[in-house]
């Protein structure tokens, strides 16, 4: 981990910290981000739970929520004011799990002068400062949850929120004003809660020990690095809160995330979901890589590097012969988890669902849980030279459990949620549009994009939009052609030989693909079996974790099409996540899926205004 200050005293402002840590995955931004704010997190926390590791849940999920819905901060100069609303609606969220109240304030209290009150008897009275503080009008909040809470100085609090100084003093003054005259009307008086909130923050601090930092960073980071840009409405936040813990544990979890990740195109999600166990740790993982490493050096390679480039540059000539194409796919997935399936009790099916989904229904306190079960992904594209525009539109129907505090079904419903993202590209400018997210636009001549190439409608999880050859030869991804993945794979390849597949003769090669600063947690051995007699072109890909070979993920071409002599794409071709382990998976399969294929053309000559973002299309 790189050290946080660097960041923290170079980047002064709290938005310029989030976008580094959301947008760049900057590990030391995100690491000074949640250290800046550790204190009023924490602080939060220990008064509204009585409990040190409900106050440690509460820290964690805060700051999740932080980088996982980054995009639904208003503004983002007042991410304190932010995480000191989320921060309570945790606190409370859990005490209404464990069935507590916080502790609540007795008439004798209200009937108390005006004094300062001890630690012992203080957590009513700070009770009431943080509710004050929340009924203040929304331009005061960061002003004085940065100075009083915090206890930054006016010039570092304009700083952090891109203001004046003057500005800041002139908010502070009235926001003291009001809220000192809402805590006399409640008995109390706001210099003696600052005191106390001060000897507050001081027990606070000692129970943000290092490895909760550190574990809250390494949970943020995962979920960075592998956050969304176009899907289904389903994030890690929904899941984590028991909607996968109560159906399926263990390797059953990680089967769910590894199959959401097939099904998507050009841009996806993956959904990280940690079992906990102490399999899962950094250093156990890290034993796991460096075994799984040897094991793959023993074997050794059977082509030299001279002859794996040689392939490359077969792969990259045959690419090539693609740089034109128009061509629509569909595909139909479904799922088959336990809680995707109609429960017993319940007159329900996914063929007939009853309303729309919406994220926010999963939000604060809410008990509706949503579980996959039919994604259908419908893409048109078009790839002119370096040149794309590519539609998605990805329409899900979920099974809807209304859960009990016990975790115990009481409600299901079929729901269906739609989804639509564009990818645009003139050579010049990259723009991505998402029917639920702004739009995002980047200056760049440097996309290597593999968009609608035969050779790549196998790498649809860890290498979206990347063409083969690339993927073979090691190649980084750069910094843009990141914006369209959200992913950071690196690949080291080598040739296995030769076999037969189907009766196509095939060059067998494997790659080692690997997330940096995943602890090998996300390490997987890809299988690509190229058709020498179809371009080159993989006509089956399996891929297996590092951690957990048992897992298979395997992608098939099972029907061609001849565009002309010579060169050929796929027709139809399957996908499938399976495994041995989970009980109650129909035939050990947690997802399959099938995609069709319709090329329309192969010598497109489309304007470049048609790869352009459409300005009078913002406010559709």
């Amino acid at each position: 981990m790189n050290k946080p200050m660097a960041s923290q005293a170079t980047f002064k402002e709290d938005a310029e910290l989030l976008r580094r840590a959301v947008e760049d995955r900057d590990s030391a931004a995100l690491e000074a981000l949640i250290e800046r704010h550790s204190g009023l997190v924490m602080g939060i926390a220990q008064q509204m739970v009585s409990n040190r590791d409900d106050a440690g849940e509460v820290f964690q999920a805060t700051f999740l929520k932080l980088v996982e819905h980054s995009d639904r901060i208003r503004d983002r100069q007042a991410v304190a004011a932010w995480l000191f609303q989320v921060a309570q609606n945790e606190s409370r969220q859990l005490l209404r799990r464990r069935k507590r109240e916080p502790v609540s304030s007795s008439p004798e209290i209200l009937e108390q002068s005006v004094m300062a009150p001890t630690p012992s008897d203080s957590p009513a009275e700070l009770q009431f400062l943080l509710e004050e503080i929340e009924q203040l009008p929304e331009k005061y909040q960061p002003s004085i949850i940065l100075c009083c809470l915090e206890g930054q100085s006016r010039e570092d609090a304009a700083a952090r929120l891109g203001l004046t100084s003057m500005t800041v003093k002139g908010r502070l003054e009235r926001g003291r004003k009001l809220l000192k005259q809402r805590l006399l009307k409640r008995g109390v008086g706001l210099a003696a809660l600052l005191s106390v909130w001060q000897a507050n923050q001081a027990t606070a601090a000692t129970m943000v020990s290092t490895a909760l930092l550190q574990q809250t960073v390494q949970s943020c980071t995962s979920s960075v690095l592998l956050t969304t840009t176009g899907s289904t409405a389903v994030t890690t936040s929904t899941f984590s809160k028991g909607a996968i813990l109560m159906s399926i544990s263990g390797k059953g979890k990680l089967l769910f995330a590894v199959s959401m990740g097939l099904l998507f195109i050009g841009g996806g999600a993956v959904f990280v979901m940690n079992s906990g166990s102490s399999e899962s740790t950094p250093a156990a993982i890290a034993v796991k890589q460096a075994e799984a490493q040897k094991q793959l050096e023993s074997i050794g390679p059977v082509g030299l590097t001279s002859e794996l480039m040689k392939l490359v540059e077969l792969v990259k000539e045959q690419e090539n012969r693609y740089r034109n194409m128009e061509v629509k796919l569909h595909s139909n997935a479904e799922f088959h988890l336990p809680l995707s399936n109609p429960q017993p009790g319940f007159d329900v099916s996914p063929d007939h669902p009853t309303g729309e989904w919406d994220d926010s229904m999963a939000g604060d306190g809410n008990s509706l849980r949503p579980m996959p079960k039919y994604v259908t992904l419908e893409v048109q594209g078009v790839a002119q030279q370096e040149k794309f525009n590519i539609r998605h539109k990805h329409t899900s129907t979920f099974s809807v459990l209304g859960m009990s505090d016990s975790e115990e079904v009481v409600s299901q419903e079929y729901m269906t949620h739609v989804r639509e993202t564009q990818f645009l590209y003139d050579g010049r400018t990259l723009n991505l549009r998402d029917s639920v997210r702004p739009p995002k636009q980047v200056a760049t001549t440097e996309i290597e994009q593999g968009y609608l190439l035969p050779h790549s409608v196998l790498l649809l999880q860890r290498h979206i939009a990347r063409p083969l050859s690339a993927v073979l030869a090691g190649e980084k991804p750069n910094e843009h052609q990141k914006l369209i993945s959200q992913r950071d794979w690196y690949t080291t390849c080598e040739i296995l030989g030769e076999e037969t597949v189907k009766g196509e003769p095939v060059i067998k090669v494997r790659c080692l693909s690997s997330l940096p600063d995943s602890y090998g947690e996300q390490d997987w051995y890809d299988y690509f079996y190229l058709a020498v007699n179809r371009n080159y072109i993989p006509i089956r890909s399996e891929s297996t974790m590092v951690s957990d070979p048992q897992i298979l993920q395997s992608y098939e071409i099972t029907s061609w099409q001849e565009l002309e002599p010579g060169q050929w794409y796929p027709q139809i071709s399957t996908a499938s996540i399976s495994s041995p382990g989970p009980s109650g998976m129909d035939e050990s399969k947690v997802m399959t899926m099938e995609t069709k294929y319709e090329v329309i053309s192969t010598e497109t000559e489309y304007p470049d205004e048609f790869f352009q973002y459409n300005e009078e299309e913002k406010t559709q």
